[in-house]
């Protein structure tokens, strides 16, 4: 999975430009690509990490005033018959 992010209102834009997000994972091993910076973890640690992105990432939301409920789904459809 590959995103670009903006920067956000309120920081310096030096260290909030448009960045090329990545996720990939090899064997037991995830890593993670922003820019040109790549940081290799244990899929324990990825799933510890992305709890604290949610847990703050709803917090934000909340705080920004946004309380409506939208899902997003993501899969992996390897495997499926053409």
């Amino acid at each position: 999975m590959s995103i670009l992010i903006n920067g956000s209102q309120g920081y310096p834009s030096a260290l909030m430009q448009k960045q090329r997000i990545m996720v990939s994972d090899v064997h037991d091993i995830v890593r993670l690509t922003i820019g040109n910076n790549n940081m290799d973890m244990s899929y324990e640690t990825a799933l510890q990490v992305s709890g604290w992105l949610r847990m703050h990432a709803k917090r934000a939301k909340h705080n920004a005033g946004d309380f409506s409920r939208k899902w997003r789904v993501l899969g992996i459809l390897d495997g499926l018959k053409e």
